[in-house]
């Protein structure tokens, strides 16, 4: 995005200081996970289409497209268009592009948003075992792993899973229940245990902006704190 770059210096300069951002946050410990869309593009639906790339090379690759009907765009994205992740050219693409931002930007992870439409096959129909993601998976510059406790691998699937430990009994299975913490629309993890309500001050926008619903508790305290049982919590 050239015009993210300082005094609109253009695209190698936005390129440079994204990498120059990143350097300095892994200074400073932080570690910078990027929120990518694979799910829909900018080039819009079949009524308005605003034509800048891949409906001009090749429509029904890299989009889900209903060809039986005059509306041709399959939107499972709420954005006029759904990409046709697990077509093998658009597997590639996404491959590509993740390794491209780990190699070259030394990004650490990614939050990949609408993540659901990366598990749809070419019809829209859900897939039990996506392309996509099992190449990512799979990818030698992508693999992650996830800091724990000794031991506490297991327990931590199990509840990724729904916790069919505490809720099998019910016949619940997982497609009954959300595991959701946090989303880049809301709070930041460190908000959601330390803030009961927003306080946007510094933006101008007198606490308006965003959502209202993040669920949060603030232990005790309203923001930052000494106190020792609270921050224990």
């Amino acid at each position: 995005m050239s015009r993210y770059a300082s005094n609109w210096g253009g695209a190698v300069a936005a390129s440079n200081e994204l990498k120059q951002m990143v350097h300095a946050l892994h200074n400073e410990g932080i570690e910078v996970i990027l929120d990518v869309v694979y799910n829909h593009t900018n080039e819009g639906f079949d009524r308005f289409p605003y034509l800048t790339s891949f409906r001009g090379i090749d429509n029904l690759v890299y989009y889900m497209v209903d060809v039986n009907n005059y509306k041709q765009l399959s939107d499972y994205s709420g954005c006029g268009n759904t990409l046709n992740c697990n077509h093998p050219v658009v597997v590639q693409l996404i491959l590509d592009s993740l390794c491209h931002l780990v190699t070259e930007y030394h990004v650490d992870g990614f939050c990949f948003d609408l993540a659901s439409i990366l598990c749809r096959g070419i019809d829209g129909a859900p897939l039990a075992c996506p392309p996509v993601v099992r190449a990512v998976t799979q990818d030698p510059i992508l693999e992650r792993f996830i800091k724990g406790d000794t031991g506490m691998k297991g327990a931590f699937v199990t509840c990724l899973s729904e916790s069919a430990d505490l809720y099998q009994v019910n016949q619940r299975k997982p497609f009954h229940g959300i595991n959701f913490v946090i989303a880049h629309d809301g709070f930041t993890l460190y908000d959601l245990v330390a803030y009961n309500s927003k306080h946007n001050g510094a933006n101008g926008e007198g606490g308006q902006d965003g959502s209202n619903d993040n669920f949060s508790w603030n232990c005790g305290v309203e923001g930052e704190t000494n106190e020792a049982a609270v921050n224990a919590i």
